[in-house]
């Protein structure tokens, strides 16, 4: 049944995308990929006020269905389950991209009037970093502001800043927005990121968290203190820690401690042993755990509480099992799944509970999808009713209009798993190319100001692993292209 009138979800559609907007990854980018994906073990971003990153990209950076050919729908139209089970016209996207699939613009309109609604335009850095979420809306027969989103980053290519204007009788006014503060060591590494919120009432930045890295002489990882800022003193508390325990640089435990105004001591709360990482790079945030067990400290001991498996298909989905430790066994609890089909497109997302010895799914999104070739041209969004144990459907979307872009995975790639090590590097790079087909590679490697420090022609005899001495450039930022005949891939590497 639909709950909602049109109109009001042609206006919840449009700020949808004003919230979307509010959050980048920051992260580096060790690997080659065209989507990023949310750690399910997040080691910083749990209950921490010192780091407030959301794990959504903001407009323009938006997943789309991707094509084996490269390109993406400028018309996008958008139907809502209606009472009477028939799907009903709601409203239509026109929408443009660049050429690395990022969009530009999207106009709304009314699918039974054609009367425009809203819009927005994006603009993007020479790095393909988006700038600004510019948000109007039609009034009149002309546009009219109504909000934008400013995105700002550090010379070491971390989100700085995110700040949101209203349009108020003429003039933008801030309303909203986060800013992050990172210090760094000698070797680029973050030793302090501090976060900040917006204030209205004050219209400056106003301390909210803060994590302090500290690292042995390896520059190996050893402790997070997490702290949030008390506004009546105007000063720092200590709120969390994570203790690491490093094995050649593989954290393989972590002690996770609370801090008891009481005793003024750091106290013992979890610890998560027998870690296995599913693609370590060397700094947690930017890595997927696969498997650890949680021991919580009770009155002195260490006891088991419980343990988490996650395994991870090749198109990019995973299966999250959490067990319960009950009575000296390991008992089924929950267990949480992402799917991808082999487009690497995301079909869907369910939480199930073990209950009477069973699987049993209690709540979850399921996404349709519809290819013409190799092409999406329908998307039908389910969610699941629990009470009534069903998938119901909820909105479908119809995409036409097909335009090549460059940036996203080809037939040429389509095969291949390409990685760049170490991230961050000393100097010398390795670039793998794993299962490539015989043809000529371009490769560029630009740093932050545009200029290109290294370029070659390559082809496979080059790989699987090709070298690059980059010892004589400046520490710093470096983007990475690789670029055939119908594809560009872009990669990010930290030279310290």
């Amino acid at each position: 049944m639909k709950t909602i009138t049109k109109n009001t979800s042609l206006l919840f559609v449009f700020i949808l995308g004003i919230i979307f907007s509010f959050s980048v990854n920051g992260q580096m980018v060790t690997t080659f990929t065209t989507s990023d994906k949310v750690n399910p073990e997040s080691l910083f971003l749990k209950d921490q006020p010192g780091h407030s990153f959301l794990n959504v990209k903001p407009e323009g950076y938006q997943p789309v269905y991707k094509s084996t050919q490269g390109s993406f729908p400028q018309e996008i139209h958008h139907f809502y389950w209606d009472v009477t089970t028939i799907w009903m016209a709601d409203y239509n996207k026109i929408v443009t991209y660049d050429n690395h699939g990022n969009k530009l613009t999207e106009i709304t309109t009314d699918a039974n009037t054609g009367d425009t609604i809203a819009g927005f335009v994006n603009t993007y850095d020479a790095q393909g970093r988006i700038k600004e979420n510019l948000n109007q809306v039609w009034n009149n027969g002309a546009w009219e502001n109504f909000s934008k989103l400013f995105y700002e980053y550090d010379e070491m290519d971390n989100l700085a800043i995110i700040l949101q204007f209203m349009w108020q009788a003429g003039n933008w006014v801030a309303n909203g927005g986060n800013k992050f503060i990172y210090a760094y060591n000698s070797n680029n590494k973050i030793t302090e990121r501090v976060s900040q919120n917006w204030d209205v009432n004050t219209t400056s930045w106003i301390n909210y968290g803060r994590s302090i890295f500290s690292y042995d002489a390896n520059e190996y990882l050893t402790e997070t203190i997490n702290q949030a800022w008390d506004s009546n003193t105007f000063s720092w508390y200590s709120t969390s820690k994570q203790i690491y325990t490093n094995s050649s640089g593989v954290i393989i435990e972590i002690l996770k401690q609370m801090w008891d105004n009481n005793s003024s001591n750091w106290v013992n709360q979890e610890r998560w042993t027998n870690i296995v990482w599913h693609d370590w790079t060397g700094f947690p945030e930017d890595s997927e755990i696969a498997s650890y067990t949680s021991l919580y400290w009770n009155n002195g001991v260490w006891e088991n509480s419980y343990r988490v498996t996650i395994t991870f298909d090749i198109y990019g989905g995973s299966v999250r099992l959490q067990e319960s430790y009950f009575n000296g066994n390991w008992i089924n609890s929950t267990k949480e799944t992402y799917a991808y089909d082999e487009h690497k497109n995301f079909t869907g997302w369910q939480v199930e509970m073990w209950f009477n010895n069973a699987w049993s799914i209690d709540m979850g999104n399921k996404n349709i999808l519809t290819y013409t070739g190799d092409d999406v041209t329908e998307t039908i969004y389910q969610f699941y009713d629990h009470m009534n144990q069903e998938w119901i459907n909820q909105g479908k979307e119809v995409y036409s209009d097909f335009v090549y872009t460059q940036g996203i995975d080809m037939n040429s790639f389509i095969l291949a798993e390409i990685n760049l090590f170490p991230n961050p590097t000393n100097g010398i790079l390795n670039l793998e190319i794993i299962n490539l087909n015989k043809e000529v590679l371009s490769l560029e490697i630009v740093n932050i100001n545009g200029q290109v420090v290294y370029s070659n022609q390559m082809n496979a005899s080059d790989f699987p692993v090709h070298k690059i001495d980059l010892s004589d450039c400046s520490k710093g930022i470096y983007f990475v292209k690789l670029q055939n005949t119908s594809e560009v891939k872009v990669g990010k590497v930290i030279l310290q």
